[in-house]
């Protein structure tokens, strides 16, 4: 009867090749198994209760937004949320990809910054963030203790 090395070295593939297969499995396991970790808080984002569409009217005003019914789930989540102010709010047009678009002629953002400031090349981004001052911009402070 051969021993068991005769049988490993009758075999079409050799000792050394699954363990090589064994590493690189285990590593594509882990990896796998990272990134389903890191996604797993996005899925509570479906969990949450669907609710209609707000009807409310807002005003530019502090008081308008009082009105606001904040969601349960907003109030308790851990996770962090952030939105953009900065010079991209100067035109009011293409949101937070305007410094794109308007490089990108024929799109929307190109056009109003042509019409608006002059061609991309010669007032450009960079000259865009100058105008960003935020002058009137005030923290609100809570009020009572």
């Amino acid at each position: 009867m051969p021993n068991a090395a005769a049988k490993m070295a009758a075999l079409p593939v050799k000792f050394s090749q699954l363990i090589s297969l064994n590493i690189y499995m285990n590593n594509i396991i882990k990896r796998i198994t990272y990134t389903a970790i890191c996604l797993a808080p996005l899925t509570l984002t479906q969990a949450a209760e669907k609710t209609a569409p707000s009807t409310a009217k807002y005003e530019p005003t502090e008081e308008s937004l009082k009105q606001a019914e904040v969601p349960e789930w907003f109030i308790d989540g851990k996770l962090g949320i952030f939105m953009h102010w900065g010079p991209e709010s100067i035109p009011g047009v293409a949101s937070t990809w305007y410094a794109r678009w308007m490089y990108e002629e024929g799109s929307d953002g190109y056009k109003y910054h042509c019409a608006t400031y002059g061609h991309p090349s010669k007032f450009g981004y960079k000259d865009l963030c100058k105008l960003f001052k935020a002058e009137k911009f005030a923290v609100p402070r809570p009020t009572g203790s």
